[in-house]
């Protein structure tokens, strides 16, 4: 596991360095891996989030989980294990290096995130919704509640919502946004709440929440787009392509 990860990171890092190179000129709404606009925790040995990292609250590592890109806090980055009480220190690996005390970035309202889509809204919900089993979904989801994605659901889909998200169990999505405004693809973003990424879910694409973002997957989590079209195929980023095709 231990090999097998470190030719992951080698590679997406490789692939990110490219890929900054053609990034777009105009200022994205949301440009990292991983934006909270309240505190963000990164727990799990296995949490491989490619790419940067923005909170304009607290940042706290442990467990053995890496970052990729540069991680930044508005408040204050914690890199000691504390996130773990009585499992003793388990330092994550800031690859990309770090930084405190930097200025806020303000955090998007969902109207102003639908209208740099720059594609219709294909699904629409006034109630919480439970994605799950081992449906494939597509497109652009808004729900005016929260949600929840797991068992083995996968996709090329952005999800959108006024609640909670909470993706777990053996999910996989890739992001089925990515332009000039969200250049590594949107694949989450919550306008009021938290966002939770747990168990084997695999998330490509940038991840948003208004609230808190935690990430504690087993599995490596966030992949910005578009290096997760090259990531997809290795290991559990794979999963979902691959159960895609069987179905075929």
């Amino acid at each position: 596991t231990a090999s097998k990860n470190s030719v992951l990171l080698t590679l997406a890092v490789s692939v990110a360095s490219l890929i900054s190179l053609s990034q777009p000129v105009k200022a994205a709404l949301i440009d990292q891996a991983v934006f909270a606009n309240g505190d963000l925790t990164v727990t799990d040995l296995g949490a491989y989030i490619y790419g940067a990292v923005h909170t304009n609250g607290d940042f706290n590592i442990s467990g053995g989980g890496t970052i990729t890109g540069l991680t930044s806090a508005h408040l204050t980055v914690f890199n000691d294990g504390t996130a773990a009480p009585g499992a003793g220190p388990s330092p994550g690996v800031l690859a990309g290096g770090f930084s405190s005390g930097v200025s806020t970035i303000a955090y998007p309202t969902m109207a102003t995130i639908v209208a740099a889509l720059g594609v219709a809204v294909d699904h629409e919900f006034f109630v919480d919704q439970a994605f799950s089993g081992t449906d494939i979904y597509s497109g652009v989801y808004l729900v005016h509640g929260n949600i929840t994605i797991d068992g083995d659901a996968s996709g090329i889909a952005t999800f959108l919502a006024e609640g909670i998200i909470d993706i777990s169990g053996s999910a996989h999505l890739t992001g089925a946004v990515l332009n000039a405004s969200f250049p590594f693809g949107l694949a989450l973003y919550s306008s009021t709440a938290s966002v939770l990424v747990s168990g084997d879910a695999a998330v490509a694409g940038s991840v948003a929440a208004f609230g808190s973002a935690e990430v504690s997957s087993a599995s490596p989590v966030v992949a910005p787009e578009p290096s997760s079209a090259l990531l997809l195929g290795i290991g559990c980023l794979g999963a979902a392509m691959t159960r895609k095709r069987k179905k075929a």
